[in-house]
């Protein structure tokens, strides 16, 4: 059945699917590749993590409310939609969560080449595969619970952030194999109110990692092997807006720091009026995509911007794309949905992954079997409503190529 809260939202998406003009949209640059369809997601596990990587979307299966040691997996091709699912059954993996009352989901998935760890908390699982199947090969501690990137076969760069801590944030390099931590470095100044809200702030390739500080527009560049930095990248944005800090802070004395949902009720609406970046992509080895939110006005047609930053004779610029609008609006061409009628929707919550010019964009929650191409406005909207009807919201795998 179709829950109450489901329709608000789609009705709230509905409010921004119109047709716009006179912005710099980022739209403009990307054109829809691949739309690929996953009903067989179970809509109550899709807290669980996902990645991608050469090509494969990568989906973690697993219901921790039940009592079980079933743990499945799929792997979609996004270039031919083939898929693999696999199936491990893992002696006292519910014993884990039962013990750990407080956990009910992985938190991270990462691939490198043929090897994947999976995430939960202090815990870590590492497995191989192949086109054959999953293979547990060990499994171990971690000293911290951030989210895990794989930067080699035997190593995890670990970004922290921490409710209960001062600075709240960690970046640290593990090694798998003897489960120790072989660099660690606090990047520094990050008000403690962000820990409680969730943002794309750090991003990692073979070469360099990339943080962003979210109350100001500040990337540093750490060497992925020491974690030393490399440089910074600022962008004095005109007419920013900080936060009341000590409007916060006065705020946050009346709870308890594991108070999460109380804290984030108490001061979403003083953070709404500020900026904040939102998400820091590397979409190559010399190109970083910054966006950003300018307020959270909804009178005002734009209120995510996109910026693309250059490597350029050994120093990072600014390019032309700048301040590229983003938001939830789909822009129709006489009256209906083309490859060009898409954003990226920063605002959404999706996770998106940059491979090889182009961006593949996870909608994991609000997915529907409505293949939107050549339909119009009307029958896009009929679509949707008739599918929610009747189901639940799917999996929806989004393909863009891109031009920046």
């Amino acid at each position: 059945m179709v829950t109450k809260k489901k329709i608000l939202f789609f009705l709230f998406i509905c409010l921004f699917i119109m047709p716009i003009q006179g912005q710099n949209f980022l739209s403009s640059h990307l054109e829809l590749d691949t739309m690929l369809i996953v009903s067989e997601y179970p809509l109550k596990q899709r807290h669980n993590p996902v990645t991608y990587a050469d090509g494969t979307v990568f989906l973690v299966s697993y219901d921790a409310e039940k009592t079980q040691d079933t743990l499945s997996f799929i792997r979609i091709n996004i270039n031919t939609g083939h898929r693999l699912y696999d199936t491990l059954i893992l002696k006292n993996l519910s014993s884990y969560f039962q013990i750990n009352y407080n956990v009910k989901t992985f938190t991270s998935v990462s691939v490198y080449k043929n090897k994947m760890v999976l995430c939960s908390f202090e815990y870590f699982m590492c497995f191989t595969f192949d086109e054959n199947g999953i293979y547990l090969q060990k499994t171990g501690k971690k000293p911290t619970n951030g989210q895990a990137f794989m930067i080699d076969e035997n190593h995890l760069l670990i970004a922290d952030i921490y409710h209960a801590h001062e600075p709240p944030t960690a970046l640290s390099v593990f090694n798998i194999e003897t489960e120790t931590t072989e660099c660690f470095i606090e990047p520094g100044n990050y008000h403690t109110v962000f820990s409680y809200y969730a943002a794309n702030l750090t991003d990692v390739n073979a070469k360099f990692i990339v943080w962003a500080d979210r109350n100001r527009y500040t990337l540093r560049l750490y060497d992925t092997d020491s974690l030393q930095l490399i440089t910074q990248i600022e962008r004095q944005v005109p007419d920013w807006v900080y936060f009341d800090t000590k409007k916060v802070d006065k705020v946050m004395k009346k709870y308890d720091k594991t108070d999460a949902m109380d804290i984030i009720h108490a001061t979403k609406d003083i953070l709404a009026s500020s900026y904040q970046i939102k998400a820091v992509h590397i979409v190559s080895s010399k190109k970083i995509m910054v966006a950003y939110q300018n307020n959270l006005d909804y009178s005002q047609n734009c209120f995510i911007l996109v910026d693309i930053w250059e490597k350029k004779a050994n120093q990072w610029i600014l390019t032309d794309k700048i301040d590229m609008c983003d938001n939830f609006k789909m822009q129709y061409f006489d009256d209906k949905v083309t490859a060009k009628s898409f954003s990226l929707a920063f605002m959404s919550g999706y996770k998106y992954f940059f491979d090889k010019r182009k961006i593949i964009r996870l909608a994991e929650s609000f997915g529907t079997d409505c293949y939107p191409i050549g339909k119009t406005k009307e029958e896009y909207n009929s679509c949707v409503n008739s599918f929610y009807q009747d189901h639940d919201p799917i999996m929806n795998i989004y393909v863009f190529k891109y031009d920046f």
